[in-house]
């Protein structure tokens, strides 16, 4: 009988323990090593353990952080092994470095904490702040948008737009470096449409190069342009 009490006292221990590292890892950031050696902190509201231990599973106002690049979601599971973290519901992820800030938003988000490579799909919308603090924006709309090195490159796939204030261009893909602050837009054709006064420039090629910072375009194979007087 003491045998049997004893392992009773030893399972009842072992059982409260693991509720405490429950609670305690629901309570602080998960800090999870990488690659590059820069954690992926997340936080939430609560959270699970799966699959006895590789996954973890958090619920509520959960955010990502790794690097420059923010993921915001409903609920997040992220494989302890793979590195991969999916998140899914009210997806907005923001990328803020220096004086460039560019915001996502999306229906679900699939991440790589080790590699810094992700995709975001469903209702995409990216807008980039051209002037800190006005309403000089870039706005854009895709199918789906890949994430590269922690958003320090993007790559919009399938029904491209691009839009600010007098200016609207449309393609098959859009790329976007932050290093340089240039979009390439490919299609066929990629097409760029400008409206100043009663005037309406329409240009299209197989590709538009522009240059976000002197808004300068370049457009190169199977050139048109039409400019019509309203």
């Amino acid at each position: 009988m003491n045998g049997i009490f004893l392992k009773l006292s030893i399972f009842k221990r072992a059982k409260s323990m693991v509720m405490v590292f429950v609670f305690i890892m629901c309570a602080i950031p998960i800090f999870a090593a990488t690659d590059a050696g820069e954690p992926a902190t997340i936080t939430s509201d609560r959270m699970k353990i799966l699959s006895k231990g590789e996954v973890s599973d958090f619920i509520g106002h959960v955010k990502l952080v790794h690097k420059n690049l923010t993921i915001n979601s409903d609920e997040m599971k992220m494989n302890e092994k793979s590195g991969d973290a999916s998140g899914s519901g009210n997806i907005y992820i923001n990328y803020s470095s220096g004086t460039t800030v560019t915001n996502v938003w999306g229906n679900a988000a699939l991440y790589n904490r080790n590699t810094g490579n992700g995709t975001v799909t469903g209702d995409v919308k990216v807008k980039r702040e051209l002037t800190p603090g006005t309403t000089d924006v870039l706005n854009l709309t895709c199918d789906k948008l890949e994430i590269f090195n922690s958003g320090e490159r993007l790559h919009a796939v399938n029904n491209v737009k691009i839009f600010k204030t007098g200016t609207e261009a449309y393609g098959n893909d859009a790329f976007y470096e932050h290093k340089n602050n240039e979009l390439l837009l490919t299609g066929r054709p990629a097409k760029i449409k400008r409206v100043d006064g009663k005037t309406v420039s329409e240009y299209s090629g197989d590709k538009v190069h522009i240059d976000i910072n002197t808004e300068a375009v370049t457009i190169t194979g199977n050139v048109k342009t039409k400019v019509v007087l309203e």
